[in-house]
Parts: C-alpha cells; sequence; structure tokens
C-alpha cells in the first residue's frame, strides 16, 4: 500500500470518528446518559455483526475458491 493511500484512510478514518464522536455528544445533550449508552451500545452490536458477517462472506467465498481450484 503506498504511503498516499494510508494518509487518506488514517485521514478518513479520523473524519468518520470525529463524526461519530459529535453525534454522539448531540445525542447525549438531547436525551441523556442511558439513551446514549443504549445507543452506543446497539451501534458497536451492529457494526460488530457487519463484521462478522463481512468475514463470514469472505472465509466462504475463499473456502469455495480452493475448493474449485483443488489446492
Amino acid at each position: 500500500m503506498k504511503t498516499r493511500n494510508r494518509i487518506f484512510l488514517a485521514a478518513g478514518s479520523i473524519m468518520l470518528a470525529a463524526i461519530m464522536w459529535l453525534g454522539y455528544i448531540q445525542l447525549l445533550e438531547n436525551h441523556g446518559v442511558l439513551q446514549a449508552l443504549i445507543t452506543l451500545i446497539g451501534v458497536i452490536g451492529l457494526i460488530a455483526f457487519a463484521c462478522f458477517f463481512i468475514i463470514l462472506v469472505a472465509v466462504t467465498l475463499l473456502l469455495i475458491v480452493f475448493n474449485l481450484t483443488g489446492t
């Protein structure tokens, strides 16, 4: 991976984290601590589920490819 791509990836990750953090602060101010914590736990769970599903699909595709190529 080129250095330029790494810089863009890092900058995008930082911007995404900042946007999520600002949204969390806004939710905390509007709805209180309990609602913000419930939402944060839900978002973390949703991200974890999405990552698990992506990994599951990737492993399944790898197994299919290895099975077809006979390795």
